[in-house]
């Protein structure tokens, strides 16, 4: 998946490899994938987009004061605004 993505100009595909019990820092919505990115590339995560499909990922990107996107396909489509909310 990730060379396909870098196909379409993205830069890295970060993934989490870990199960929702592991309590890791990178399964979002925490933001371990973010800040190893802003590291990594020098970002101003406040510049930065986060497009993704769950809740999770716009708790994320609103946690690091990302811009967010939520593409209501696939998973996205069962999220709703409240559910983002609260």
């Amino acid at each position: 998946m990730s060379l396909k993505l870098k196909g379409f100009g993205f830069d890295d595909v970060y993934v989490c490899p870990h199960n929702l019990n592991e309590g890791c820092s990178c399964r979002k919505p925490n933001i371990g994938m973010l800040i190893e990115a802003q590291q990594k590339y020098h970002l101003n995560l406040e510049k930065c987009v986060v497009i993704g499909d769950r809740w999770s990922d716009i708790v994320a990107a609103n946690k690091v004061g990302s811009i967010k996107i939520l593409v209501k396909t696939g998973a996205g489509e069962s999220s709703s605004m409240n559910t983002l909310i609260n």
